[in-house]
């Protein structure tokens, strides 16, 4: 049968701008906090003078390990913590994730599915037999705790709670299955 998408969240005008600038903040709030690099003092090399101070023609040297030589440290790099989050508003957040959704909905790619707590088995093999009747052989994202289980192993799947649902996991899937519950949770949030 075929269920009616409430249009305030899934007709809303596909604004490439919005999603992209969601897809932006969300990758960078993933990015790790650490960029380093080595000064003189940490890169490895030897200790011993390069050549005689006086006698060769050339200028003083101290050590091969210094900045303005080759495989030397750097003289002002990253030192550590680094943080590379931007701000977004909440309302750009959420208009970005009904742009997302509106996307889906206009390919048709979303699949309202009346529950998984009946028959769903942690196995890998069986979710993948389900996923290839109901879908074929697509990505999507899906709920339950059995369903996450069995999709462990399968690398075009990912479950995860309506609660978890971000624009950049919509975006990069081909299709998106949700439970009835999580659909009435998701609209209610949104």
């Amino acid at each position: 049968e075929t269920v009616t998408l409430p249009g305030r969240h899934f007709d809303v005008p596909l604004r490439v701008d919005i999603a992209h600038r969601v897809v932006v903040w969300q990758r960078s709030k993933r990015r790790g906090n650490y960029a380093k690099t080595l000064t003189r003092s940490e890169v490895s090399g030897t200790t011993r003078k390069a050549r005689a101070q006086k006698g060769a023609g050339r200028a003083r040297v101290g050590t091969l390990r210094a900045p303005q030589m080759r495989g030397g440290g750097v003289a002002h790099g990253p030192s550590g913590m680094r943080n590379w989050n931007t701000k977004l508003q909440r309302r750009v957040r959420r208009a970005g994730l009904q742009v997302a959704l509106s996307a889906k909905a206009a390919e048709g790619r979303i699949v309202v599915l009346d529950s998984l707590h009946r028959g769903v088995e942690p196995k890998t093999q069986w979710l993948d037999g389900a996923l290839d009747t109901l879908l074929g052989a697509q990505k999507l994202p899906t709920t339950h705790s059995n369903a996450k289980r069995a999709s462990l192993n399968l690398p075009h799947v990912q479950v995860m709670d309506q609660f978890g649902l971000n624009v950049y996991d919509v975006l990069r899937h081909r299709s998106l299955a949700i439970t009835r519950d999580a659909l009435d949770a998701l609209v209610a949030r949104l």
